[in-house]
């Protein structure tokens, strides 16, 4: 009973479906936003989670040699307009931040010492699984990290010790 009883275990699970990704902003898009979907494998390869290529201009004027250049259509004026005529939501269904899965464990010993002292000690694992839960890619198409995620929203697996003494 000393090493193997008195043993409590807890396990909190944290679920949520991904929220919209918001704050799109006044630019241009030349594509079916009902058509735009998130990624979130592309992360790793840091590659833009959606499609950019609609935010973008295709002619002459961000042309090098007859190749779209990335540096000219990112300081393209007209991706940024000041009055946008074309209705463009400012959150699209499909385009959304990543679903959140956390697990908490956590483990406690009783310890007794005497009939009115005794003690427990904690031994808690947070994000257990260590699961990133990644941020809102950038928004900004004048960005050479437009459509990527370069950060997480959380913490990474760690490893908490406690011993409470209770008398």
């Amino acid at each position: 009973n000393g090493f193997i009883g008195g043993w409590q275990g807890q396990a909190i699970y944290q679920a949520q479906s991904g929220r919209p990704v918001s704050t799109w902003g006044n630019i241009y898009y030349d594509g079916d936003w009902a058509g735009l979907k998130a990624d979130y494998s592309k992360v790793k390869d840091g590659l833009p989670i959606f499609d950019t290529a609609g935010f973008y201009f295709h002619d002459a004027a961000v042309q090098t040699n007859g190749v779209d250049d990335p540096a000219k259509q990112r300081g393209d004026t007209r991706i940024q307009l000041a009055q946008n005529i074309r209705y463009f939501p400012t959150r699209i269904s499909s385009v959304r931040q990543q679903a959140l899965s956390l697990m908490d464990l956590s483990f406690i010993k009783k310890v007794p010492f005497t009939s009115r002292v005794r003690g427990q000690i904690h031994f808690e694992l947070l994000n257990a699984f260590d699961q990133a839960f990644f941020n809102v890619p950038n928004l900004d198409p004048t960005s050479s990290d437009f459509g990527k995620v370069t950060d997480t929203q959380n913490l990474p697996f760690s490893v908490q010790l406690a011993f409470k003494l209770i008398f």
